[in-house]
């Protein structure tokens, strides 16, 4: 019955399946560009900091711009980031000598998801209310979890049946689809006329957290499951490649 939670929830479809594809696809570009384990997990460090430092001011961004604006942005970003990539793979100029090049894509990207998580789980409260809320947030959960499973798997074979281009062409293509998707939503929620120091706000958030113990307890718990699981997801490539010698379509079930 909520026509723009339908439009959001097919967005965060294609971008939930873009982000998927890539978590196979840019390991193991890495790994196979560099040929170094040690490489990949300076990239996946390297690529982690920005997140936390963006998304810091990616909350108050979203306090102060519309959702539907700061959504549409990022969308377009990855989608960029994404073409990019693959004009790079397709005309031969990201090779062995060029790998920094993907260093650069991996703090773009991380910068743009922590700048974009915030709205993207905000907004849902803007667009469904009342008794259907924890519905909805029921519900997008649910479609970021299938594609969880089902990307990786596809993006492997992609990648193992016509290279590394034409996954970064089809990521890029359903983030170009969920920027149209975003297009057609309507403005929901107000923007405060009052703007404080960001740093403040930044300060006020963590004092709020810090004073909350169940809160406290969710993101403590939360975050021991990035040096326990993350570091395992990004060197799935050099069991794929090196171990078990399965490539891409290999990995990608691994990952899925």
């Amino acid at each position: 019955h909520h026509r723009s939670f339908r439009l959001y929830f097919i967005a965060m479809l294609c971008q939930t399946a873009a982000f998927n594809m890539n978590q196979v696809t840019s390991p193991l570009l890495v790994y196979r560009i560099t040929g170094s384990a040690a490489l990949l997990g300076v990239v996946s460090i390297v690529g982690s900091v920005p997140h936390i430092f963006f998304a810091l001011f990616g909350g108050v961004i979203a306090d102060r711009m519309h959702k539907k604006h700061v959504l549409f942005i990022t969308l377009a970003a990855f989608a960029a980031v994404a073409l990019n990539l693959a004009i790079l793979l397709t005309s031969g100029i990201l090779k062995p000598a060029t790998w920094w090049i993907l260093v650069i894509n991996t703090v773009v990207q991380s910068s743009l998801m922590g700048l974009m998580i915030p709205t993207r789980h905000a907004i849902i409260r803007e667009i469904v209310s009342g008794d259907l809320l924890m519905n909805a947030v029921a519900l997008n959960n649910m479609g970021g979890s299938s594609f969880l499973l089902l990307a990786p798997a596809a993006a492997g074979f992609i990648i193992d049946g016509f290279g590394f281009n034409a996954v970064y062409f089809t990521i890029a293509g359903f983030y170009a689809l969920g920027v149209g998707l975003i297009t057609l939503m309507p403005l929901t929620g107000t923007i405060s006329a009052v703007h404080r120091n960001p740093v403040h706000e930044i300060a006020e958030g963590f004092r709020y957290i810090f004073s909350n113990r169940n809160i406290l307890f969710v993101l403590g718990f939360f975050l021991l499951t990035v040096p326990l699981a993350w570091p395992f997801r990004q060197l799935v490539a050099v069991f794929a490649d090196s171990v078990f010698h399965v490539g891409g379509k290999g990995m990608g079930i691994l990952m899925s």
